[in-house]
């Protein structure tokens, strides 16, 4: 499977899970490397996103969820890099493959690394939904797509590009950076300490288990409607590796404020602690069917600190240990 259809078929499934209904011819046509979609095409496609989600900044948010479903496309890079720098450097070079007219560049400055993303004036000009979409996109990526890979996440130093006052708050949310700067085009400063920092590929494994676990489950049916309780629950398991979202993270994604996203899961009969538990629950018993997971990997895995923490929600779930459960 190339790149772009990875994209594609990452891109219909987000969509599914933010109950966006769109036009499904788009993603039936063939998607060999000789019937790619034209710019024009995604430029079309990406208005009709915006304009059936309401949500003007779906690229960014599209970027920022991309860690489980992007493994396929930066999986080989994460598997062939030591360092941060390694990694950032090879994604670089593969952006082509994902955003056509689109370039990644680096740059240090005052001790900083500023990796810039750009594209040809005549993309910015001639289809501006692709341009914001793609820009937003891999802009969320570069921050995202490490998460669990590395000790602590990417924090960048300063962030650029062309806020507005509606938008601004999202972006440094998503960005993790308070500090910015208006510009034309995206870019991202970070320390160059970042980029000495060791890729921690056993994590890689446990995504790949996570990963496949996801795709044999069927969190969500593609396609029947589901409840807000059950999209909400797919995003969380689909984003859990080594953390778990915060309800002001999943609202934003959903396009929703934390108490609307609270009030709609109550009138559904449920709540975002409850959701959050049986999350952790349904991915702690399915990583112990394969005995080759250690427990204080698994808990390790669902973002708990200590194995102790881990033992004591489990024995709350089934009435018994993680380890008795295993004989």
């Amino acid at each position: 499977m190339d790149f772009q259809t990875q994209f594609i078929s990452a891109l219909k499934a987000y969509c599914t899970l933010r109950n966006i209904a769109l036009d499904e011819s788009f993603f039936a046509r063939p998607m060999d490397v000789h019937d790619e979609p034209t710019i024009g095409e995604l430029d079309v496609f990406w208005k009709e996103i915006m304009h059936c989600s309401g949500d003007d900044l779906l690229g960014l948010h599209f970027g920022e969820s991309m860690q489980l479903a992007a493994l396929g496309i930066v999986g080989q890079i994460i598997t062939t890099s030591k360092t941060v720098g390694e990694a950032l450097g090879k994604g670089a070079s593969m952006v082509p493959l994902i955003a056509e007219g689109f370039e990644v560049s680096s740059e240090v400055i005052d001790g900083k690394v500023k990796i810039g993303i750009q594209a040809s004036e005549e993309i910015s000009l001639q289809y501006p939904y692709y341009h914001k979409a793609m820009g937003d996109f891999l802009g969320a990526l570069i921050i995202h797509e490490l998460d669990g890979l590395i000790v602590d996440k990417m924090t960048p130093s300063q962030i650029s590009g062309s806020f507005t006052s509606d938008t601004l708050n999202e972006y440094c949310r998503v960005f993790r950076c308070q500090d910015y700067r208006h510009s034309k085009n995206m870019a991202i400063s970070i320390d160059m300490n970042f980029l000495e920092i060791p890729i921690i590929t056993s994590n890689y494994k446990m995504q790949q288990f996570l990963q496949t676990l996801l795709l044999k489950n069927h969190a969500v049916d593609l396609e029947n409607g589901e409840s807000l309780i059950s999209r909400v629950g797919a995003y969380i398991m689909g984003n859990s590796y080594l953390r778990i979202l915060s309800i002001d993270d999943v609202a934003a994604n959903f396009n929703l404020s934390s108490r609307s996203l609270q009030r709609k899961l109550k009138e559904e009969g449920s709540s975002f602690k409850e959701i959050v538990d049986h999350v952790r629950k349904e991915l702690a018993l399915e990583y112990l069917k394969d005995r080759n997971n250690q427990v204080k990997d698994v808990a390790y895995s669902l973002g708990y600190n200590e194995s102790s923490a881990f033992v004591r929600a489990f024995k709350r779930w089934t009435g018994t240990t993680p380890s008795m459960y295993l004989m």
